[in-house]
């Protein structure tokens, strides 16, 4: 092979001004269609959101979308995975650092923040209340976030507040 080594993963693209690596690419791809997907799960609903809607959304072909997600579920899935990610990197910085009471307080300015500002969480709430009877995988970012409702309520009460 002439010229530089390259790999499958490692292959070179000029794209948009920079130079990225297919990998690059690929991942700023998916997190396109995730919150191109979590923006019109939370506005339109589960229903009323297609894949194609998904791909139109985030400016990528539905072979590019299919190439990362075979299922509006399995986008479905990512959406509720990132929604419990921003849940768990708030309990993280919050740990230990407040009395578990204050914490829940905290916690529940923060949902209000999120169902607000972030579309992954409000598609998760949308997701839930829309489709939970049908399938409990829509339920995880409530499950996620009630869990650690009791886990602070627990440990108040363990603490006599």
């Amino acid at each position: 092979m002439s010229g530089p080594e390259r790999t499958p993963c490692r292959t070179r693209r000029e794209t948009m001004g920079k130079t990225v690596t297919k990998q690059a690419r690929a991942e700023l791809t998916r997190h396109l269609l995730l919150d191109a997907a979590a923006a019109l799960l939370h506005r339109d609903g589960y229903a009323a959101t297609s894949m194609v809607d998904i791909a139109r959304e985030a400016g990528v072909t539905k072979g590019g979308l299919y190439f990362h997600f075979s299922s509006k579920d399995e986008i479905c899935d990512e959406v509720q995975s990132a929604a419990v990610a921003v849940l768990h990197r708030h309990v993280a910085r919050a740990r230990g650092r407040r009395p578990h009471l204050r914490r829940l307080a905290d916690l529940s300015r923060a949902l209000m923040g999120w169902l607000a500002e972030d579309t992954k969480v409000g598609a998760s709430f949308r997701l839930a209340r829309e489709m939970g009877s049908n399938d409990p995988r829509f339920v995880a970012f409530v499950r996620a976030w009630l869990g650690q409702v009791r886990a602070h309520i627990a440990a108040a009460h363990g603490a006599g507040s």
